[in-house]
């Protein structure tokens, strides 16, 4: 077992108390209105107005409230220039200068503001879904249903069980949603700025000498994290088995933010085509700092 497996036990123990205590119509009435709240948020209109405003005011907004640093990059060595950065479209439009394809470069970019986007809903939804399971309850169910059937023990095992599936699938999609950018991470960022005779880290010296230091504390302090949250590890006896079954029933958590490849017509999923586009950012850093003829003492 890992660590996420226990993350998830954490989940399933939640689950089991909370059917327990809240029976089975407010368990059923709360995960309905999550999932048709969270399907409706996908599919519908919401998440594109939110995801407009990540790629275009997010930045801005986290620095205006002091809440983050203007991001700014140091190149005049290497280019001549100060780049800052205030907003995603911005970023996409700085990549492309190192040799993105614009296409798949505008896929990333889209499913990366629906991942913030999903991660600054997903919490106070979860909230939102108990407050109006427990409104429901109390003004509609509550009533129809004789107090019998409603505190019986049949409604006690039937709440545990509709607990457990209920947030074990929650759990699913949260470990999901927050492991999806790490893997690219670990890969193609984590590992090479850790290492001093890595081409990324001799690259990235070359470019933003200044920035070395900051990107390597970054490194490590995501390392430390992927460690622990990897629910697709071969020693994971939990979140693995689960997240292959849902695969195969066509619910794969990963897939819950995806787009299409307009010119291929393939669908994607966030995980995948992030770890991609970290690889090509790494390829064209290694290739713009060669072309620098910057030599790395």
């Amino acid at each position: 077992m890992n660590a996420t497996d226990f993350i998830l036990i954490g989940f399933i123990l939640l689950g089991l108390i909370m059917g327990v205590l809240r029976g089975w119509w407010r368990v059923l009435i709360g995960f309905a209105v999550f999932s048709i709240g969270l399907v409706i948020f996908m599919n519908c209109c919401p998440v594109d107005y939110l995801t407009n405003w990540v790629k275009y005011d997010l930045i801005d907004f986290l620095v205006n409230n002091g809440w983050m640093q203007p991001i700014r990059l140091d190149m005049t060595e290497s280019l001549g220039v100060v780049f800052q950065v205030n907003t995603v479209e911005e970023a996409a439009l700085l990549l492309q200068n190192f040799g993105l394809d614009a296409t798949y470069l505008s896929v990333n970019i889209d499913l990366v503001c629906e991942f913030l986007s999903l991660a600054i809903v997903i919490l106070p939804w979860v909230l939102v879904s108990f407050l109006v399971s427990t409104l429901l309850y109390h003004l509609l169910f509550k009533w129809i249903f004789p107090k019998k059937i409603r505190k019986c023990a049949i409604s006690r095992i039937f709440g545990s069980a509709f607990g457990v599936v209920g947030y074990t699938t929650l759990g699913l999609v949260l470990i999901s949603i927050v492991y999806s950018p790490l893997e690219g991470l670990n890969a193609t960022f984590i590992g090479p700025i850790q290492n001093a005779n890595s081409e990324l880290y001799q690259a990235i010296s070359s470019l933003v000498p200044s920035s070395i230091d900051q990107f390597q504390s970054i490194g490590k302090t995501l390392g430390s994290v992927v460690e622990v949250i990897n629910p697709t590890s071969q020693t994971s006896v939990i979140c693995r088995p689960l997240l292959n079954f849902m695969n195969s029933i066509g619910l794969d958590p990963f897939y819950m933010i995806s787009n299409t490849v307009t010119e291929t017509g393939q669908n994607v999923s966030f995980k995948d085509t992030f770890s991609q586009f970290l690889d090509d950012v790494n390829e064209s850093i290694i290739l713009k700092a060669g072309s620098s003829n910057i030599t790395v003492n």
